[in-house]
């Protein structure tokens, strides 16, 4: 299955990239998807996942929280993006 990934900000600058195409088995989840991610670009995307202050997660246009949501299925042609949280005043 494809699952559409686009990455803004800090996550842009790991990945080198603002989107890309990743393959991965029927049957996977967000969880799965940031192995898969943090396989790929290292210690420093976990790293930054885990700063979830920071950052939001959008599947398919929706906000999603990582703790809760971690298990969550994806299903081919899904769209998610790691985005800064943008402040100013």
């Amino acid at each position: 299955m494809n699952i559409n990934v686009w990455f803004y900000g800090t996550f842009r600058d790991l990945a080198a990239t603002r989107q890309r195409t990743v393959q991965l088995t029927d049957e996977t989840s967000l969880e799965d998807l940031i192995g898969s991610l943090t396989q790929e670009y290292g210690v420093e995307f976990s790293s930054q996942i885990s700063r979830l202050d920071e950052y939001f997660v959008m599947l398919n246009g929706n906000y999603c929280t990582l703790p809760a949501n971690r298990d969550r299925s994806l299903t081919d042609g899904d769209v998610v993006a790691f985005i800064p949280i943008i402040t100013g005043g």
